[in-house]
């Protein structure tokens, strides 16, 4: 694995170097995709940035300026079109949670790889899986009578537009975007007034601080067009998991 020196030197060499951004909101791993892709991939010249949850990536020897920063990579991700991309991820790299009963043994995968795939489609691919991972939360949690009527997002992903439409497309719910990206430290903040009599109350605190910055009204058409790959998500990951459970009964055995 290079050093971050060697790959400063091939910066200045000429290739792009772009920013996917903070990965701290996806709940489905992706941090230990990238973690893995660094360890395996050094072919493509992959190396974190001194940043532990920010990921740049270049591509030599042919310089390929797909990916931008996150404020701009739902506009990459637009010119690919509105359908399903032909990629498809599975984003279970450290495992998985709701609503998979054996998500702790389903494991990360891309299918449909060939040499024409570009690193954005592989990104497309990683995001179009956690919303439709969100989606089949929220449909479990409607069918066990759960009523859900609007999702809210915060952090740095709400800044990709692409991604937020997508997640109301698939689970059929608004999704209202915090005006606040770091909703983590706005909570804290909303804690320490509470504790030194700023704000009578928690409702109080909240009117006083909290604001929707955008809403996400859900597309039917949108909905429709990944109904087909809402269902493969799903077939895929089944088999996936039935399929490491062998691999996994194959190097117990050889031990």
């Amino acid at each position: 694995m290079r050093t971050f020196d060697d790959i400063r030197k091939a910066q200045l060499a000429g290739p792009t170097v772009m920013t996917i951004g903070n990965f701290d909101g996806i709940h489905c791993g992706h941090q230990a995709l990238l973690r893995h892709m660094l360890q395996v991939a050094d072919e493509l010249a992959m190396t974190q940035s001194l940043s532990v949850n920010t990921l740049l990536l270049t591509f030599e020897p042919h310089p390929v300026r797909v990916l931008r920063p996150v404020a701009e990579l739902s506009q990459v991700l637009a010119t690919l079109g509105d359908s399903p991309g032909d990629v498809m991820a599975i984003p279970h790299f450290s495992g998985a949670i709701s609503p998979w009963r054996q998500g702790r043994l389903s494991r990360g995968a891309f299918l449909g790889l060939t040499m024409a795939t570009t690193p954005a489609a592989m990104v497309r691919a990683l995001l179009e899986a956690a919303a439709l991972d969100l989606a089949l939360a929220v449909e479990t949690l409607r069918d066990g009578g759960t009523r859900i009527d609007v999702l809210r997002a915060s952090g740095g992903g709400t800044r990709n537009r692409w991604w937020m439409q997508l997640k109301a497309d698939l689970t059929a719910a608004p999704v209202q975007v915090a005006g606040t990206v770091e909703a983590g430290a706005l909570g804290a903040a909303i804690l320490a007034g509470l504790a030194a009599g700023v704000y009578n109350g928690l409702p109080d605190a909240c009117s006083a601080t909290s604001r929707t910055e955008a809403t996400y009204e859900p597309q039917q058409d949108g909905k429709a067009r990944y109904a087909a790959r809402l269902a493969a998500h799903k077939t895929a990951v089944l088999a996936l998991i039935d399929l490491y459970k062998t691999l996994r009964s194959s190097c117990v055995d050889d031990l």
